[in-house]
């Protein structure tokens, strides 16, 4: 599957933009995954970019190594690998 996000400035001047408000939280609720994005190189960029790191890297018992980065639009992003232990040996 493809998705194409667009920042909220994309619909500055598009009749959704009305829906679009500078004051708003945007994304609340919304947890976006990558699935195979190395969660420790996401944090790192995040970090050096300015982001806020919701939750640091964590194996959690669902057998995912994952991050919570939010980013500038308050879209929170959760880069996830297998965690190790769950990797299929053999």
């Amino acid at each position: 599957t493809e998705w194409m996000l667009h920042a909220d400035h994309a619909y500055d001047h598009h009749p959704f933009g009305g829906r679009v408000h500078p004051d708003q939280t945007r994304g609340a609720g919304i947890e976006l995954r990558l699935h195979g994005c190395d969660p420790d190189q996401a944090e790192a960029a995040a970090r050096q970019h300015g982001y806020e790191v919701l939750s640091p890297v964590t194996a959690k018992g669902h057998g995912l190594r994952e991050a919570f980065i939010i980013d500038a639009d308050g879209y929170v992003w959760v880069p996830d690998v297998p965690a190790p232990d769950t990797l299929p040996t053999g």
